[in-house]
């Protein structure tokens, strides 16, 4: 098997991207300020393709009812403002704008892949969206 040649691995990354049906922007926080630790406020960036595959939701089981929901999320390689502290806001989901954009979590560190960056993440809920 021979290596690819720079064109061919272009053409492979531009092919997946065409796949990314979804779109949102990459969430980072502010420093947070007066001692806060979690005071910063999010700020989300120009929008971007993604590619958005949800697990089935569960609940939890202490009683509250609150539900999990992770995500597989595919983020092109040209983004550079992943951070395992990071969101993503989810604005549009198979060529259709979403009414209300869904917030994920970035778990753990954003894997790169051949042709994108591949993130685990949790959905956002309540008041841990602000």
């Amino acid at each position: 098997m021979s290596d690819l040649t720079a064109d061919q691995l272009q053409c492979i990354r531009e092919a997946a991207e065409v796949t990314m049906m979804d779109a949102g922007k990459i969430g980072t926080r502010a420093a947070p300020s007066g001692g806060e630790p979690s005071g910063g406020a999010w700020t989300y960036g120009d929008s971007i393709k993604l590619g958005v595959t949800d697990s089935e939701a569960s609940e939890v089981d202490d009683g509250s009812h609150a539900t999990i929901s992770d995500a597989t999320i595919r983020v092109p390689l040209s983004v550079t403002t992943l951070k395992p502290e990071g969101r993503i806001q989810v604005t549009n989901r198979h060529l259709s704008d979403l009414a209300t954009p869904v917030i994920y979590s970035i778990q753990g560190e954003p894997r790169r892949g051949i042709t994108s960056w591949t993130v685990s993440a949790k959905k956002v809920t309540g008041e841990s969206i602000s």
